[in-house]
């Protein structure tokens, strides 16, 4: 597993988690990490940036992970390994938020 992988999927997570209210004072960023999904999410985010590398970056890190449906499809729909990653990233959300 690339080590610069796992640290973009943690930034996408980070992302997800501080969107939803899973990150404050009580709950550190730390805390909320499940490295379990770390790891789920990273071949699929590590694919995507590594056949787009162009997009990665702060902002497009942040507009994927929490950005509008619409607009994310506009922008990244037609890029290679964009669907795929956008599934993981909604079944983390959807299942692994708060699941450590």
């Amino acid at each position: 597993m690339n080590i610069e992988h796992l640290e973009i999927v943690k930034e996408l997570m980070i992302s997800i988690l501080y969107d939803n209210g899973y990150i404050d004072r009580w709950h550190p960023e730390e805390t909320q990490i499940s490295e379990k999904w770390q790891y789920k999410i990273a071949p699929i985010a590590g694919k995507f940036f590594d056949l787009n590398p162009d997009f990665l970056s702060e902002l497009h890190i942040e507009n994927i992970s929490i950005g509008s449906y619409d607009e994310n499809e506009e922008i990244y729909g037609k890029l290679e390994g964009y669907s795929e990653l956008s599934n993981i990233l909604d079944d983390y959300y959807i299942n692994g938020c708060g699941v450590l």
